[in-house]
């Protein structure tokens, strides 16, 4: 048997930004928790460890930690600058035993990457703080082709219940992974179920899904955020129970923009905004927001500056608030008052069904004949401060500036044409 073949050095691209920073790995630890030992050396894959802890205690910062294939139920803290590479997500899992936090990053000086993961049955109760069920983070991390699941934030003792799958106070990257289906529960007040963040993150091409929020007062059932925040090619759907914000709640001190992406299918009777609730600085860019369900207003609440972009067929309106128009957007209804150049009110979008219509994340693909291709912006479509957006959220190609034959869609989706 060769034990190399139970390693999969999966995700080069994280490795790379692990080491960039260093220049240089220092060791490289092997963990195996079918057939290794931590009274091995855990130096090759013949010698591995039998648990991702042993070797995060054995090694010094810079190390990288490769892992086999197994369910591994462990509570992790580091607090040195390492990556941990697992050998994909549907094999290799973390499992948090409903102890305490999966994985906990308190050195605000580490540098971590996780990649290729599952981290679940987390629960980060009134002794953690109540927040971070699968992770808790105030380091620089990069989480990359991993699943966050099924953890929880908050119990009876606890007044906030925050970050039930990720709790980010440091610098988070998020990227091809998934948020989904966990839940904050029994406090009052509760603070992202999906995501936490007051720090600075940048989410890409990644879904944050189906998470729940149990507090009485619930603010952000998909993504809370406080701090600086970027959302790129990523779908928020189907998260519920929130006060306000079902997909998304930025606070008073948050910026948050949004390119790209797509946020339906959020919110339940009883709140507010059930897309996005703004209380802070937002930028909404080639991104579409629709069907989302609430009791006050559904799509966007508060203001925000948008281009680009379809805000259609939520339940109970649009739009509330000042909507600043850069133009090209559509509304089917009258209530997001867009007046720029290019702007539709009032019109149905035509729009399909969520559903995986080809790259990492699903999409609502225009339907033949809808108002909003080839209506955005004709010297391309672009973010807040003017970059082009080469390619929609599939990843598929977009048209690039003062094309004669086709413009750029609106919206997160881009019918692909000859």
């Amino acid at each position: 048997m060769k034990h190399g073949r139970r390693f999969v050095a999966l995700p080069l691209l994280a490795l790379f930004l692990f080491l960039a920073p260093t220049a240089m790995a220092k060791i490289i630890w092997y963990v195996n928790g079918a057939n290794g030992s931590d009274g091995n050396n855990c130096k090759s894959p013949k010698t591995a460890c039998k648990t991702i802890g042993h070797a995060i205690a054995l090694g010094p910062s810079g190390s990288v930690i490769f892992v086999g294939p197994s369910i591994y139920a462990e509570n992790l803290t580091i607090n040195s600058s390492l990556a941990i590479i697992g050998s994909g997500s549907d094999t290799t899992i973390i499992d948090g035993q409903h102890l305490n936090t999966v994985v906990s990053i308190p050195n605000s000086k580490a540098h971590v990457v996780i990649a290729g993961f599952t981290i679940r049955n987390g629960e980060a109760s009134y002794d953690a703080g109540g927040s971070g069920g699968g992770i808790a983070n105030r380091g620089t991390l990069v989480v990359f082709k991993s699943i966050i699941t099924q953890n929880v934030a908050g119990d009876f003792s606890a007044d906030d219940s925050d970050g039930a799958g990720i709790y980010n106070r440091g610098m988070l990257t998020l990227r091809y992974s998934t948020v989904s289906d966990n839940e904050t529960e029994y406090s009052y007040f509760g603070y992202g179920g999906g995501i936490f963040t007051d720090g600075t993150a940048t989410i890409s091409d990644s879904t944050i899904a189906n998470n729940i929020g149990g507090a009485t007062d619930m603010y952000g059932t998909g993504i809370y955020n406080g701090g600086m925040m970027v959302v790129n090619r990523s779908v928020i759907s189907g998260n519920q129970y929130a006060f306000d914000g079902s997909g998304i709640f930025n606070d008073r001190l948050g910026t948050a923009t949004i390119n790209n992406s797509t946020i339906t299918g959020n919110g339940n009777y009883y709140s507010y905004g059930g897309g996005i609730a703004n209380a802070g600085t937002l930028a909404i860019n080639n991104s579409t927001i629709s069907g989302n369900e609430a009791s006050g207003t559904s799509g966007v609440v508060g203001p925000a500056t948008i281009q680009n972009s379809i805000v259609a067929d939520n339940l109970t309106g649009n739009c509330f608030g000042t909507m600043t128009s850069v133009g090209y957007n559509l509304s089917s209804d009258k209530t997001c008052n867009f007046n720029g150049p290019g702007d539709q009110n009032n019109v149905e979008p035509k729009l399909g069904p969520l559903l995986n219509n080809g790259g990492p994340t699903q999409t609502l693909a225009e339907l033949a004949g809808s108002p909003t291709i080839d209506a955005g912006n004709p010297e391309g479509c672009t973010d807040s401060q003017g970059h082009l957006l080469k390619t929609d959220q599939r990843g598929f190609p977009r048209p690039g500036r003062f094309k004669r034959k086709h413009r750029c869609d609106m919206g997160a989706f881009e019918r692909q044409r000859d």
